[in-house]
This record gives structure tokens, sequence and C-alpha cells, in this order.
């Protein structure tokens, strides 16, 4: 049965936490490190370069999917981020995130994700959609977590050496990439 859409809506997540040397599954979908993927959706939305790099720490590392090996750095990451956000002129990007999982130490977490993009018209209809792979490294500093390093990638079909940018083959039990808890 496909998933309900994530629009407007929070999806549920799986947060284990280890606390006393014993892990706990918590399904908590107010905690701070969940707030970072929802953070992340909005300022994509809203094309807001300096919401979305706020939610990286200043030495981040990012292994993207496009054009360069690895960016280090806050200032070569938002470059790279409004050329992506100016590229959209007056369309927008909405995503949606599945099947997060979420591993937190006190000031260290590891949050690997599926993620859908999906490009809109500024009337709202889908243009283009693509899914990916996300790993984010995070650590608490001042009290709030930052992105330290972002890995995203997407499978390769070893018969045309061509990237997979439908999740279908992922999970072929929701054609959009979306895992429902």
């Amino acid at each position: 049965m496909p998933c309900a859409s994530f629009a407007g809506a929070r999806p549920s997540y799986v947060f284990r936490h280890r606390r006393n040397d014993e892990e706990q599954l918590v399904k908590d979908q107010e905690h701070p490190l969940l707030q970072v993927l929802e953070d992340y959706k909005a300022a994509v939305f809203a094309k807001d370069v300096d919401a979305f790099a706020a939610l990286y720490d200043d030495a981040v590392r990012v292994f993207d999917m496009w054009a360069n090996w690895s960016y280090r750095g806050i200032a070569a990451w938002r470059a790279v981020v409004a050329a992506w956000f100016e590229s959209h002129g007056s369309e927008r990007v909405v995503v949606e995130f599945g099947d997060a999982q979420v591993r937190a130490a006190s000031d260290i977490a590891v949050i690997h994700v599926f993620v859908v993009y999906r490009g809109v018209s500024a009337e709202g209809a889908e243009l283009r959609s693509m899914t990916n792979r996300m790993t984010l490294a995070l650590w608490r500093t001042a009290g709030r977590w930052k992105i330290v390093h972002e890995h995203t990638s997407a499978p390769v079909d070893h018969g045309t050496a061509k990237v997979i940018l439908s999740s279908q083959p992922l999970l072929p039990h929701d054609a959009r990439g979306i895992h429902c808890r």
C-alpha cells in the first residue's frame, strides 16, 4: 500500500539513542536531531541559503552527487547551494524524507535517510523528481546540532553504469521511495 504524501505531515522516524550503555528506541518527532531534517526541508523549499547554511558546521565536508568530488567548508558549500537554488528560477523543490534512521550519543549523531527531491512549478505541479540516499554526521555545539559531514549517493546500474535516481529497485513496496512505519 503506498504511503500518503509527506507534504504538510511529519513522517515517522526511528530514533536510536545510547543512554547508560543501553540503546533505546524512541519514536520522537520533536527531537532536535529530527528538527534538522524539517529545517532542511523548509530551507530548500524557501530557497533560503542562510537558513540552509545555518544547518552546517563551518568546517563541514560534503560528498555530493553533482560535479565536484567533495566540498570542504561552509563557504564552498554555501556557493553550491546558492547556485542550486538560483537554478530553479520560479520553481521550488519539495524535499521528502523516508526511512530515517538516527543513531545518537550525547554530542554526536548519524542520520541515514532516503531523500526525494521533487521539482514543482510555481503553480505546484510536479515537474521532475529524483531519489538519493543521504547520510549525515552531526555534532552538538553550543546547544545546537550541526551537520559536520553529508554524503549523498545513489546506486549505479552495473550493466549500463548509469546512476539510478528512482527508488523503485530499492523500495519496491513504495514506488515513491518513501518507506512508511
